[in-house]
């Protein structure tokens, strides 16, 4: 039985700042990418009409999670919002840092609290 890691809560803004400021988007290439969740926006997000919100979970070469990542899509393959993914989770030093912990199944909570950045 494996050992669960450690969780710390953290807030949206900090989660955004560590994966902008230290290379995430670039670290990510190398991990299996799993789309978890992928559905049209709500117009009450104020995207343009046929933007899809997309959710994947990152897992690394031992196949841990490291990454909770959301983001609008517009038609166009732009990113929606502020133009770039938001982190809804990351590993950092062994430790999970995110506001909640996500799971797949929860991936539509995730999706319907997803706000612009």
């Amino acid at each position: 039985m494996t050992t669960p890691l450690p969780k710390k809560r953290v807030t949206q803004t900090w989660l955004n700042q560590q994966f902008n400021d230290h290379g995430w988007e670039e670290k990510l290439h190398s991990c299996t990418k799993v789309e978890i969740y992928n559905s049209p926006t709500p117009s009450a997000h104020g995207q343009v009409e046929g933007t899809m919100t997309i959710g994947h979970d990152h897992y690394d070469t031992e196949n841990k999670l490291v990454a909770t990542v959301f983001y609008f899509l517009q038609l166009d393959g732009k990113l929606g919002a502020s133009g770039r993914k938001t982190p809804k989770g990351l590993l950092i030093d062994g430790v999970e840092r995110a506001k909640n912990r996500y799971t797949s199944a929860s991936a539509k909570t995730i999706a319907l609290s997803l706000a612009p950045c």
